[in-house]
């Protein structure tokens, strides 16, 4: 199948177009904006589009429409999907929750594009009961495996994202630092400009610890930003992961020695 990817996230689109290359399909177009998605979907003319509602700061349905529009199947990979909007479209998009990776390898695998069926939906605070499978993240781009263990995050775990520049040619090198200070525990996954890590049982405490170790080491260069946030106790780890991406960032301070 022709798949349209719409999503502003690099390091979401990388992955789901190996994934989908490893099932294989086509990968024919990838859009950051509505507009360049809207347009990829009316003249790529793709089987399949993949979209995150929540691109930038805005939620925007001018994608799915234009996707229900031209008979692609529509497949919303989002933490923001709106259901009694979803609901109103001649034939209603598949949802999966965001970034749970394996159900929508599962939902893709599934889909019938004769027989277009609704996908089941759940409470976005309610804790995933699917077993983590695969071997544990210890190096940068076992991303299955990170996200299968953040599905099992609780509250009072830290989520990290370091963003490095994109002009920054030694970004696979931080990378690396920051994976020799993290504990066994914890869980890492890099792309050429970000770096999320996820800290089990970090709390308050953890997550100022961890700042503190990047703040007095060499392992970020000068320009990064770290983003931190706590899991709620009333918040699933898609929520926490959607919060993590508009938390406040904080500038990094490179050091030399």
């Amino acid at each position: 199948m022709r798949f349209v990817l719409c999503d502003d996230d690099q390091l979401f689109t990388s992955m789901i177009e190996a994934m989908l290359t490893d099932l294989g399909h086509e990968v024919v177009g990838v859009g950051t904006t509505s507009a360049e998605s809207v347009a990829l979907v009316r003249t790529a003319r793709p089987e399949v589009v993949i979209v995150e509602l929540a691109l930038g700061f805005t939620t925007d349905f001018d994608i799915v429409e234009a996707a229900v529009s031209a008979s692609a199947t529509t497949v919303v990979f989002s933490s923001a999907a709106d259901e009694s909007i979803l609901s109103q479209y001649p034939v209603r998009p598949w949802v999966v929750e965001k970034p749970d990776l394996g159900e929508l390898q599962r939902t893709i695998s599934a889909l019938d594009l004769d027989a277009p069926r609704e996908v089941p939906t759940r409470d976005r605070r309610e804790r995933p009961s699917r077993p983590a499978a695969g071997r544990l993240p210890t190096n940068l781009g076992d991303a299955q495996a990170f996200y299968e263990s953040l599905n099992e995050a609780e509250a009072g775990d830290v989520l990290v994202s370091i963003e490095v520049p994109a002009d920054h040619a030694a970004s696979p090198a931080a990378a690396e630092r920051v994976l020799a200070m993290m504990r066994d525990t914890d869980r890492l996954l890099a792309s050429p400009t970000t770096i999320r890590v996820y800290l089990p049982a970090g709390d308050d405490v953890g997550a100022t610890s961890f700042r503190s170790r990047l703040q007095t080491s060499t392992a970020l260069p000068e320009g990064a930003t770290v983003r931190v946030v706590v899991l709620g106790s009333d918040e699933s780890p898609a929520d926490a992961f959607d919060r993590l991406k508009s938390a406040p960032p904080e500038a990094h301070e490179a050091r030399t020695s």
